[in-house]
């Protein structure tokens, strides 16, 4: 259509540089989505990329976390003479704790309340058992000189190392009769006097072992009297543990301060919580709150680990 038809009809012309406008805002509107959509692409699949390597990450220290978990449960219960299929204690305890997270969540607890349930669910077991062997090695201490004694008197009386081990274990309850009982079927089946002592002292790793093991280890390569040497470590041993106890006794005073100072909060939010009806949400429910929880948990945990450390050392010298 002519410039002058167009004119007549009313239609205005297009100039060329309103064309040449037109063409170049079309392409710089497909440039632009070109753009838009080129950095979508790269970002979803950076996206994919990170949330796989997470996902591979977070697999295999699972798979760390489960196979030390089986291994220190495994190695715990051997030392507590308990025999079980550690194989089935991670899966249970997973279930354990995903059934406590979501029971949770139903029950209207906060995520990070589910969260630190969850957790405590897949490390109380581990704790349990350490406690429990930590227990066994005070019972094993507290025996040891009695058990010592009764040694003594058997080698005076003329019997073998070996005989009187059997004895030990006939008439001394657990944990000690267990212990020196691995030591007798050793010295039985060919093992040496001394790796079986050092196969003890790696079980049962305290003081009174480690001196039990030089004295009869000293009185057999230099022929010396064991019995004599038995009764004068036991009663080295006896006099060490009426120290031990009297040092226990002067810490539980601040043992009893301890917990009286670290309960003190707890209870501060319970009556809190008790005048205020807003208090408690605005502490689970709120970011601040829960990091002032989770502030609080990590330095009340860490003031009992440091406490117990100097009532160690205190007891131990």
């Amino acid at each position: 259509m002519s410039r002058w038809i167009r004119i007549g009809l009313g239609i205005k012309p297009r100039l060329p540089e309103a064309d040449h406008m037109a063409n170049r805002k079309e392409f710089m509107s497909d440039e632009m989505d070109m753009g838009r959509l080129t950095i979508l692409l790269c970002a979803g699949v950076s996206t994919g990329l990170l949330t796989l390597s997470v996902q591979r990450s977070f697999v295999r220290a699972m798979q760390r976390y489960r196979e030390r978990y089986t291994h220190d449960a495994a190695h715990n219960l051997r030392d507590l003479y308990v025999f079980l299929d550690v194989k089935l204690l991670w899966p249970a305890m997973a279930w354990l704790a995903v059934t406590v997270f979501f029971f949770s969540l139903w029950l209207g607890a906060n995520g990070f309340i589910a969260v630190l349930l969850a957790v405590t669910c897949l490390t109380a077991p581990g704790l349990l058992i350490r406690y429990a062997k930590s227990r066994r090695l005070k019972r094993f201490e507290g025996q040891l000189p009695d058990a010592l004694q009764s040694l003594s008197s058997s080698l005076s009386a003329g019997t073998s190392l070996v005989s009187g081990l059997q004895m030990l274990v006939q008439y001394s309850p657990a944990p000690l009769a267990q212990e020196f009982s691995v030591v007798a079927r050793e010295i039985r089946l060919g093992v040496s006097l001394e790796n079986a002592l050092q196969h003890l002292m790696m079980r049962m790793p305290c003081p009174g072992v480690r001196a039990v093991g030089a004295t009869m280890m000293v009185a057999v390569q230099t022929g010396g009297p064991m019995a004599d040497m038995l009764s004068r470590t036991a009663s080295s041993l006896v006099s060490e543990h009426q120290v031990q106890q009297r040092a226990q006794a002067l810490m539980s005073q601040g043992w009893m301060q301890a917990w009286v100072m670290g309960c003190l909060p707890v209870g501060l939010m319970m009556v809190l919580a008790q005048m205020d009806d807003r208090f408690w949400p605005m502490l689970v429910q709120t970011t601040p709150g829960q990091l002032l929880l989770l502030t609080l948990g990590v330095l009340e945990g860490l003031g009992l680990l440091w406490l117990r450390r100097i009532a160690h050392q205190v007891a131990h010298g």
